[in-house]
């Protein structure tokens, strides 16, 4: 058996409805385990009703501060804006957080306008689109 993954779950669909049970394990073979009928594991596959897995349902973020001196530059608008966290995920897929107009917005990576993000003290840019 191989560990879980930190929020992946089984997806289950009866009658329209979606529940999710937790993946406790992983077999030889890279099946999702659950519990089944008696309290043992079973593969997911074998229970009722299963649709899917998905790996990050439950993963709660962790924000990390961002490090002072880093914007972002808003293609679109043109602004350059400061950088006030970042937040990184269970998968080291990240976002950050800006302030524009004296409010905070997360900016993502598949968003419509691309991103640079930029740290004048050390020339360092980071461009997503």
């Amino acid at each position: 058996m191989i560990p879980a993954t930190p929020g992946a779950v089984a997806v289950f669909q009866v009658e329209g409805d979606t529940y999710n049970e937790p993946v406790l394990a992983w077999d030889e073979d890279g099946h999702p385990m659950v519990i089944g009928d008696g309290d043992v594991l079973i593969r997911a596959r074998q229970r009722d009703h299963f649709d899917h897995i998905n790996a990050d349902a439950t993963a709660p973020p962790t924000i990390i501060a961002a490090t002072p001196g880093w914007w972002a530059k808003l293609w679109t608008t043109n602004d350059l804006v400061p950088v006030v966290a970042w937040i990184i995920d269970w998968r080291g897929d990240g976002t950050a957080i800006v302030l524009v107009n004296n409010r905070t917005r997360t900016l993502w990576p598949d968003e419509e306008e691309s991103i640079a993000f930029y740290d004048p003290t050390y020339d360092h840019r980071i461009t997503l689109r």
